[in-house]
């Protein structure tokens, strides 16, 4: 039985979910649609978290790493915040300048890069990718 004051989480939810729906009761097939949907949420969290993960690190492989613009353009782009096709020179004032949409895409860099997934070259201001790999 879980704590009735600690919010479950999405793994939770599906099974709870579930063993509602294997239950002989009026809302039985409505928790089974409940926990499809939920499924089909975790996967398309999981999906977006791999190209997510296949955009940065496409940008900041690149020998030497990526400048700090190009980074946040590949996050942006890897979170489908921008189209795949976005030319940079059309929005680079996002990362330029305080904006609501620039600070929170820095707040997730800098996640990734408090995470290891991205190591910055002090030096010469450089980002690379060493975050899990695909495989």
């Amino acid at each position: 039985m879980r704590n009735p004051r600690k919010a479950m989480n999405i793994h939770e939810a599906i099974e709870h979910a579930e063993e509602k729906g294997r239950e002989d009761t009026p809302c039985a097939e409505d928790h089974q649609q409940l926990a499809l949907w939920l499924r089909e949420l975790q996967e398309l969290r999981e999906a977006q978290a791999v190209g997510l993960a296949g955009s940065l690190r496409e940008v900041c492989s690149v020998p030497g790493g990526a400048d700090f613009d190009a980074a946040l353009f590949a996050l942006a782009k890897g979170l489908g915040a921008m189209p795949p096709n976005q030319d940079f020179q059309e929005v680079k004032g996002i990362f330029w300048s305080a904006t609501p949409y620039g600070d929170q895409l820095y707040r997730i860099f800098s996640g990734l890069l408090a995470q290891g997934w991205v190591k910055i070259d002090m030096e010469n201001q450089t980002y690379t990718w060493v975050g899990p790999q695909e495989d």
